[in-house]
């Protein structure tokens, strides 16, 4: 099977599959704290919940005094009780 030049490229140069895909990247710190990086933009905020349009999908994220830390074209920082993740 012939790959595209990108995913070739991306291989000869030895770049992260998740990287050059540009998926999504989250970070867990326990149920407090959430670190997402590679999103392209937020579709719904509020307290309860957080849903973000990703490169291949969209990411949900639910709980409780849920508020965003810091936030820039890269990476969104999310605090509260983070009760579900859900991908679609």
């Amino acid at each position: 099977m012939k790959l595209p030049v990108f995913q070739n490229m991306a291989s000869a140069m030895e770049i992260p599959e998740d990287l050059a895909k540009k998926a999504a990247l989250v970070e867990m710190t326990g149920q407090n704290v959430m670190r997402i990086e590679n999103y392209l933009g937020i579709i719904e905020y509020s307290d309860v919940r957080l849903l973000l349009q990703c490169s291949q999908c969209r990411m949900e994220v639910t709980g409780r005094d849920l508020y965003i830390e810091c936030y820039t074209r890269e990476e969104l920082c999310l605090k509260g009780w983070i009760e579900q993740v859900h991908y679609f």
